[in-house]
């Protein structure tokens, strides 16, 4: 068994400056803990990892908002069956949670970087997330690996169009919902050239991102098949 355990802080004091400023100041203080263990056993790999952070985001007294604070907790146990030196399956299960940020809880204003007016939810909740992926490798002369995933959201947060217009931007306010997503992705990378102690790669790749809310309604800003 090999693992790594370790720790993390970060405190962020944000401040946007001049007459676009759509998030007012706010101190953010963040500390973490992990955990990653790795047992192998002949062909099988299995690996599991926990973390646990708390948050604490506390805008200044003059906005008049109210602070936010609370833990998440993400953890998640995978393996992986090695059937030969040119294939591999590996199976992933992990429960995930994730604190909103400051923009999507006090976002209040005109976003010119892209061309939105924001809104953001002060009450708004930590998002969780159970993530279950398939991933196969292999190769000889070229490696490939085809990958799928499923997630199922409570309290997802996504930003929403409203249809109305403020400032002559387009409004959009950030919202949270149950939501599944699921997604797949392809790639191939093979050597064509070798020149000395170099080598030339091609590389081809592929992925594919679906979601929607769990009244079926699409969610906003989904990317395309790229």
């Amino acid at each position: 068994i090999d693992g790594t355990v370790g720790a993390q802080g970060r405190r962020l004091d944000f401040e946007a400056i001049g007459d676009a400023s759509f998030v007012p100041p706010s101190l953010t203080t963040s500390a973490g803990v992990f955990v990653f263990q790795r047992y192998q056993r002949e062909a099988l790999t299995f690996e599991g990892g926990l973390r646990a952070e708390r948050q604490a985001i506390d805008p200044s007294a003059t906005s008049g908002l109210p602070g936010q604070s609370g833990t998440a907790i993400s953890g998640s146990i995978g393996a992986l069956w090695k059937r030969s030196p040119e294939l591999s399956v590996a199976f992933n299960l992990g429960h995930s949670q994730r604190h909103p940020s400051a923009t999507e809880l006090y976002a209040d204003g005109p976003h010119e970087a892209t061309g939105q007016f924001i809104i953001g939810d002060p009450g708004m909740r930590k998002e969780a997330a159970n993530t279950l992926d398939v991933i196969l490798r292999g190769g000889t002369a070229a490696s490939w690996q085809i990958s799928a995933w499923v997630s199922r959201f409570n309290d997802f947060i996504y930003l929403q169009p409203t249809g109305a217009v403020a400032d002559d931007l387009p409004v959009y306010i950030y919202r949270q919902g149950s939501a599944m997503l699921h997604g797949a992705e392809v790639e191939m990378s093979a050597a064509i050239h070798h020149r000395g102690a170099g080598e030339l790669l091609l590389r081809l790749a592929s992925d594919l991102v679906r979601g929607s809310l769990s009244d079926g309604g699409p969610l906003p800003a989904i990317p395309p098949l790229r």
